[in-house]
C-alpha cells in the first residue's frame, strides 16, 4: 500500500474492522459518497461510522473522499453541537489525535 502526501484513499483503508453484518452495506454507502450526496445521507453515514468505533477527521476524510476542513465545518462540528457526536478528548477539542464517537448506541439506531 502506497500513501501519497500523507493522505490515504478509501479503498486503502481496512474495512475488515467493521462487523460482517454491516461491512458490505457500509462499503456500498462509502463508494456512493464519491458522488454529490444529500447532506442528511452524509450525516447519517458519519454517525454510523463513528458508532462502530471512534474516527479521526483524517480517517473520515479518507473514507468519505471529502476535504477534512469541509467535513469539520459542515458536518463534525454541527453534529457535536446537536449532541449526535462527541469528542473522545473533550478537554482539548484541538488535540491532533482527536477522534469523534457517536452518542447513539446500537440500540438507539434500531
Amino acid at each position: 500500500m502506497t500513501l501519497n502526501s500523507g493522505n490515504t484513499r478509501a479503498e486503502q483503508l481496512d474495512l475488515e474492522l467493521f462487523p460482517q453484518v454491516t461491512e458490505k452495506s457500509l462499503q456500498d454507502r462509502i463508494k456512493k459518497m464519491r458522488e454529490r450526496r444529500n447532506p442528511k445521507e452524509v450525516e447519517a453515514l458519519i454517525i454510523e461510522l463513528c458508532r462502530l468505533k471512534p474516527r479521526s477527521s483524517s480517517e473520515l476524510e479518507s473514507l468519505l473522499s471529502r476535504n477534512r476542513k469541509y467535513l469539520l465545518d459542515r458536518y463534525l462540528k454541527p453534529l457535536i453541537d446537536k449532541g449526535l457526536l462527541e469528542y473522545t478528548n473533550p478537554q482539548n477539542p484541538k488535540d491532533p489525535t482527536q477522534a469523534y464517537r457517536s452518542t447513539q448506541s446500537d440500540f438507539d439506531s434500531k
